[in-house]
């Protein structure tokens, strides 16, 4: 019967012919699933590891420049201080030398513990830090020291504490007076944790003093546990993004590993 074997065999190509579209679509839906698994990697990690507002950790600033985060590296502190003042960086910190030389200096002055600091990048360090911009990161952690306190940077607090340090005698019994030591404190936080121009510049240079007059006197910021010294985030100051080679090697082997197998397992 011709009309027979003609259905039989339409019959047969079509289901052959479903068939195949139903592989291309699963195979097509499972590609699609890929790419998006992807994004949607690739945009949470984004924002979990994004600089704010165009802030940069120093660890990245640090990696980008090629400088080490040392705070017993005092030479190349100095001489790192040196180029800012013969580059004339005070007034105009917009070349590579001034950033460079600037995030050296500026990196260790707010990482490292000031006692060891030298005096020079304590002295020197504000006649900078309005013009040149800084890069993010807190003081290292102090094993045992308290959390400091919140500073409130709308009022002038930080100011009435160097004033009350000054007018008690603060400056030959700071470690053995609890309101010295709390005055300090408060004092150090704000320079610390608010914006500049918070403090006065007679309180922003009189801290320096009194780190000295009073030593041992430490309290330890928000984010000082963590590892400041490795870089996460995403961009470089120049805005380019850093290469996610971990994603890379793992997430997108696994997924198309997965592809490989479901596609195996149709075909």
């Amino acid at each position: 019967h011709p009309q027979s074997i003609h259905t039989k065999f339409s019959d047969k190509y079509i289901g052959k012919q479903n068939s195949k579209h139903t592989k291309m679509k699963l195979s097509s839906g499972i590609f699609f699933l890929f790419v998006a698994s992807i994004t949607s990697s690739q945009a949470a990690e984004g924002h979990e590891h994004g600089d704010d507002e165009g802030h940069h950790q120093c660890a990245c600033v640090a990696e980008e420049y090629g400088f080490d985060i040392v705070c017993t590296a005092k030479a190349a502190m100095l001489d790192s201080l040196a180029l800012l003042k013969s580059s004339g960086c005070a007034t105009n910190c917009t070349s590579e030398v001034c950033k460079k030389n600037w995030f050296i200096v500026q990196s260790h002055h707010d990482y490292c513990d000031p006692n060891i600091l030298p005096e020079e990048i304590e002295d020197d360090f504000h006649d900078f830090d309005e013009t040149c911009e800084s890069c993010d990161i807190v003081r290292a952690y102090i094993e045992g020291a308290p959390d400091c306190p919140e500073p409130n940077c709308e009022d002038d607090s930080g100011d009435q504490a160097y004033a009350y340090l000054v007018e008690n005698t603060c400056s030959t019994n700071c470690t053995s007076k609890p309101m010295c030591r709390d005055r300090f404190l408060t004092l150090q936080t704000a320079h610390d944790l608010c914006d500049h121009g918070v403090l006065s510049t007679t309180s922003e240079e009189g801290l320096h003093d009194f780190e000295d007059f009073c030593h041992g006197v430490v309290c330890n910021l928000p984010g000082s546990q963590d590892d400041q010294l490795t870089c996460t985030a995403k961009t470089t100051t120049s805005g380019t993004t850093r290469p996610n080679t971990y994603f890379t090697t793992t997430a997108a082997a696994a997924a198309a590993a997965a592809l490989l197998t479901v596609g195996a397992a149709l075909f």
